[in-house]
Order: structure tokens, then sequence, then C-alpha cells
């Protein structure tokens, strides 16, 4: 690690404590996720911070293994947040590891328990390649190699205001990922019904939803 000081900057130095943590934090801004201290975060936003931050020289290192192996792969620290994560366990957003095939451009997640593991088998692999042992192996036991999964690509929200006046739900919504990006849309009609599943017809309207309280409520998606 060097540290580079611009002797024309104005800006002193001299308070900052220069160190590992101290380059990993900076890494971890340069890549887009907040860092913060002094009592600001949560107890699980600093258990993400401390978990990216260990991740970040880890997937680095995988990442040069991959190249030097000709792997195909790269691998990247992902945040998942609570509405789009893959498992009910917990509810705060999880630190990830996604892995990307460079060739068709499929995408696993791994936890990072999982990715922690293929670690010290990728590094396994690679002193076995640096003594100029035959690497070749299974394909199952190829710490690059997942099979196909399925894979959550985003999720997406029905706001059901309009039921609450007895009026159908009938809009594309978007569908977007772990970053808020759009990934497509999906088309959802959701309409008031009575028990037997038929429809109120287009004049059915409630004009205060305060009158349904207490009440059955029957709709079909």
């Amino acid at each position: 690690m060097y540290v580079y000081i611009d002797p024309l900057s104005r800006e002193s130095d001299e308070d900052l404590n220069i160190d590992w943590e101290f380059a990993q934090k900076e890494i971890a801004q340069a890549k887009g996720f907040q860092t913060g201290g002094d009592g600001k975060l949560s107890k699980e936003q600093q258990l993400a911070q401390e978990q990216v931050l260990e991740l970040l020289p880890m997937v680095g290192e995988s990442n040069e293994i991959s190249e030097e192996l000709n792997k195909h792969k790269s691998f990247e620290v992902i945040l998942i947040s609570d509405e789009i994560s893959l498992s009910e366990r917990s509810r705060s957003a999880r630190v990830m590891v996604k892995m990307k095939n460079l060739l068709n451009g499929n995408t696993w997640l791994w936890e990072r328990p999982k990715f922690l593991n293929r670690r010290y088998l990728m590094q396994d692999l690679y002193q076995r390649f640096l003594g100029g042992d035959d690497i070749s192996c299974p394909q199952d036991e190829d710490p690059f190699w997942d099979p196909p999964c399925d894979l959550l690509i985003g999720t997406s929200n029905a706001f059901l205001q309009a039921l609450a006046y007895g009026i159908d739900m009938d809009d594309p919504i978007l569908i977007t990922d772990y970053k808020g990006e759009e990934q497509g849309q999906m088309f959802v009609k959701i309409a008031p019904c009575d028990a037997a599943g038929n429809s109120l017809g287009d004049e059915y309207f409630v004009e205060e939803s305060t009158e349904l309280l207490g009440k059955p409520y029957h709709y079909k998606v």
C-alpha cells in the first residue's frame, strides 16, 4: 500500500491515521458503498460495513486468480436490501458476492460463508498452479463453477389503494433489481369480486373506504 501526498494541496494529512482500514474504506466509497462512524450507524449497518471492508480485498484477489487461471469469472460485493432478500431469516440488508460468467453473462449470488469457502479453494488451486501441478478437476469440484439456479432478478410493488374504493388495479408494474435499476415490467390486474369470483361490474364503487371495515373482501389477481 502506498500513500501519496500532494505537495501543492493545502489540506493537511498529518491528522489522518492512514492505515489498511482507512484504505479499504476509501476503496469501498469509490465503489459506491456508504461508510460512516461516530455512532451514526445502527448495529446492522455497522456489521454490513465491516463485512464489506472484509470482502473487498478478498473479491479483488479472487478476480486476479480468475484472470490468471482463465476462468472467465468476475466477482463483486453487493448489498441486498430487505425487500429483495433471498431469505426470510434476516430483515436487514445483507452483504453478498455476485459471481458473473464473462462469456455468457450468467450470474450467481453467493452468501458470505459460501464465498469464504470458495475463496479458500481458489487459493489452494492457485498455489497448485504456481507449483506446476495439474489443476484440472471435475466440474463439480471447481471453485469457480456453480450449477445453473433460479436467480431473483428484481421485485415489484403493487399499490392496492384503489381496491379500497372498489376500483380495479390494472397497471404495468416496474421490476427493479437490488440497485434500483429497471429490469422489466410485470402486468398485473387485481379486481374486486364476490365470494364466487364473479366481477362486481364497472358501476361498483365505494365512496368511503371505511364502509368496508369489518366486512369480507374478495378480489381476483
